[in-house]
């Protein structure tokens, strides 16, 4: 005898559910019948900007309906690249998303450190972790008490094409010493 499937069991929706799925859709736009997310993109296609659209379309997860663009941040401390959900840039910044490594770059000169940060953010994406914490120090010891590693390491991420976004990490983890950086592991 061929199995049936039991029919899904419907349950009431709580009005706070309710109220709290409409605050989180503010602001979004919905697609209209019969589209996917891939083809409601407005991404114009030509030759170089197919294998774009593919990953634009995988990644639809992560795109927000009116993406944030560019950088956002108070004196270049914070950075995210336009589709990076708004949900997952504030669990970020509160450090609500699971630290999958961590280096220190503590008593390194300005070359090694950039050095072991292209080595280590490489093996972070090979390794498949999407949130990591790079600790640069607050400065405190450097000339003029301002951090040259948190500076140049501010620049090194933000022209690395799979870091989506980075904050100042929360007082335990660092503070001002330290980063959560999001990385994007899709091709």
């Amino acid at each position: 005898m061929p199995h049936t499937p039991k029919p899904k069991k419907s349950r009431a929706i709580d009005p706070d559910e309710r109220a709290l799925f409409r605050q989180a859709m503010r602001g979004t736009t919905p697609l209209h019948k019969g589209l996917s997310a891939a083809k409601s993109l407005d991404v114009t296609r030509s030759p170089n900007t197919t294998t774009l659209h593919k990953q634009k379309a995988r990644q639809s997860a992560e795109i927000a309906t009116h993406p944030p663009q560019g950088k956002v941040g108070l004196d270049g401390d914070s950075f995210y690249r336009a589709g990076v959900q708004r949900r997952t840039l504030q669990a970020l910044k509160r450090g609500n998303l699971r630290i999958d490594d961590v280096i220190d770059l503590h008593g390194h000169d300005r070359r090694s450190a950039l050095q072991r940060l292209s080595h280590f953010v490489a093996q972070s994406i090979l390794s498949d972790c999407r949130c990591i914490r790079v600790i640069t120090g607050k400065g405190r010891r450097s000339p003029g008490r301002e951090s040259v590693i948190r500076k140049d390491t501010c620049h090194w991420l933000q022209q690395h094409p799979k870091v989506l976004a980075y904050c100042p990490a929360q007082p335990h983890d660092g503070g001002m010493g330290a980063f959560y950086v999001l990385l994007n592991l899709r091709i």
